[in-house]
């Protein structure tokens, strides 16, 4: 059983699309995903699931769609995938310092394109 993450796009954003995370919880445990954690009121959910994460991520976007009455994208990624991105993303480029923290984008695109970028920056920085 995979562990995933979910990255909602546009809720709790400036007071719009307001969800509630114990709701976006009951709805994960009612479409049968495992052992489902919010954060804060980030739009981010942590579960298990067995199926694959193309057919999941629409599942999860209508079923979502359904409950709060307004479409939105859902990014999910495993937990390797997220360390991953981690590892190849841009902050990577530049000289960390003690005050520096790390922001994780929720992108969906392949995460080849995020490595063939990383190398491509590398190189013109030398």
């Amino acid at each position: 059983m995979a562990l995933y993450i979910a990255f909602f796009r546009g809720i709790n954003v400036g007071g719009k699309n307001k969800v509630k995370m114990a709701e976006l919880k009951r709805l994960f445990e009612a479409m049968g995903l495992a052992d489902a954690e919010t954060f804060l009121q980030s739009g981010n959910v942590l579960f298990r699931s067995v199926e694959n994460a193309c057919e999941l991520q629409i599942r999860i976007e209508r079923a979502f769609e359904e409950k709060f009455g307004f479409n939105t994208s859902a990014v999910l990624r495993t937990l390797a995938e997220l360390s991953e991105l981690i590892r190849i993303s841009a902050v990577s480029f530049v000289p960390q310092t003690a005050s520096m923290g790390i922001f994780i984008l929720a992108y969906s695109g392949r995460l080849s394109s995020l490595t063939r970028l990383r190398s491509h920056a590398h190189t013109a920085r030398a």
